[in-house]
């Protein structure tokens, strides 16, 4: 396989998120429950992890996937054996073990959860006073892979991809998705056409396959409302060296877990890649013994971090500002208000006449204890409203 054909099968899903995520909704919010470390490590590269698939903490993962594409392939009835015939062989073969657990062609994923202060995942995820970051993804970034050398960027794809919600499924009966049904459908227009399959099209019909599998999860996690970002690394048999590196973390069960970096970057006047901060919009310190001493030396973090060790992206500031103040004007606190009706046209209307006037009320200076706008960064610090038990 030439280094073109290598990087088409498994750097550049395009058909995955154009025909068969098209449809699907994309999330209002993107939350990623970590802890103090690696929110720390986050700032200091710029960059998220996407984990392989088969490491990540529900055991289920993939395999209800995979399970799920099977069943519907079962159930249709309207096409020719042939047809059938290769695509149960595509099947067969995207869940193969030689497939699956090689990690250069195996499928990593970004997680995040559609709901912040959620006890369950500051239980799992944050520990003790961890933190919920939430993502903007509003502007079309382009994802890239980190490389060996630290100053340069891969393209993942010419495409701004951002997060899908995930499909939640019933384990004890059969569940018929959205996403299962368009995969089949690809397979058999892929099979088809008039092309002719070669060793290529079918590694890439089965990435596409296993790519939707990672969007199919336990129906018991509903609650999470998750979403997520499914990626492939680069492979260059020829020069391994301008393959995308695969890290490992050794984790505290004692399992090194591979993963990939990837950046978040635009294409600049030169048509070249250049990477971006991250678009980070709160972060919230979860319920914890010392949550207002890590909520105090977080907001101290952010605003007098260097630029080498806060790579936060501080656009969109005066939006992050409104946003903050909205969130201020709908909170508990806005009963104590004396002018609600005012402020609410100073926002609309007069965005600096209504922080001057809103400075002014006594009950913001309570809602600052919850939550705190870092203004050179466009960043809003929160504390979580969970109470800690002890």
């Amino acid at each position: 396989m030439t280094t073109k054909d290598n990087y088409t099968i498994f750097g550049r899903l395009n058909d995955f998120y154009e025909q068969i995520l098209n449809d699907i909704q994309e999330p209002i919010s993107c939350f990623q429950y970590t802890n103090m470390q690696a929110l720390d490590g986050m700032l200091k590269s710029g960059c998220l992890w996407a984990t392989n698939i088969r490491y990540l903490n529900d055991s289920s993962e993939f395999d209800i996937g995979h399970k799920n594409i099977e069943e519907y392939f079962k159930s249709c009835q309207n096409n020719s054996k042939k047809s059938k015939s290769k695509i149960k062989k595509i099947i067969k073969d995207s869940f193969s073990s030689s497939q699956i657990y090689n990690e250069e062609i195996a499928a990593y994923t970004i997680s995040f959860c559609g709901v912040n202060d959620l006890l369950s995942q500051w239980i799992i995820y944050a520990k003790e006073s961890g933190v919920s970051v939430e993502f903007d993804f509003s502007n079309d970034y382009l994802l890239a892979y980190g490389c060996s050398n630290s100053n340069m960027l891969k393209p993942y794809c010419l495409k701004c991809i951002k997060p899908y919600s995930v499909h939640y499924v019933s384990t004890k009966s059969e569940s018929k998705v959205e996403i299962t049904e368009k995969l089949i459908d690809y397979l058999y227009k892929a099979i088809n056409c008039k092309c002719k399959i070669n060793e290529n099209k079918e590694l890439h019909l089965q990435a596409v396959t296993r790519a939707t599998a990672t969007f199919i999860k336990n129906g018991e996690f509903i609650h999470e409302k998750e979403s997520r970002i499914t990626l492939f690394p680069t492979v260059n048999v020829a020069n391994k060296q301008d393959a995308t590196p695969i890290k490992h973390k050794l984790t505290d069960e004692n399992i090194f877990k591979p993963y990939i970096e990837i950046y978040f970057s635009k294409l600049n006047d030169s048509c070249k890649l250049e990477r971006c901060n991250l678009p980070i919009k709160s972060i919230t310190v979860g319920p914890g013994w010392n949550q207002e001493m890590v909520f105090q030396s977080l907001i101290s973090r952010i605003n007098n971090g260097s630029y080498e060790d806060t790579k936060i992206c501080d656009l969109k500031k005066v939006e992050y500002e409104k946003e903050y103040y909205n969130d201020f004007l709908n909170s508990d606190f806005s009963a104590y208000l004396k002018n609600k009706a005012a402020l609410l046209n100073d926002l609309n209307n007069d965005f600096s006449k209504f922080k001057k006037n809103i400075r002014e009320e006594k009950a913001f200076n309570h809602y600052q204890t919850l939550c705190y706008f870092c203004e050179n960064k466009g960043v809003i610090i929160k504390k979580s409203k969970i109470p800690y038990l002890f």
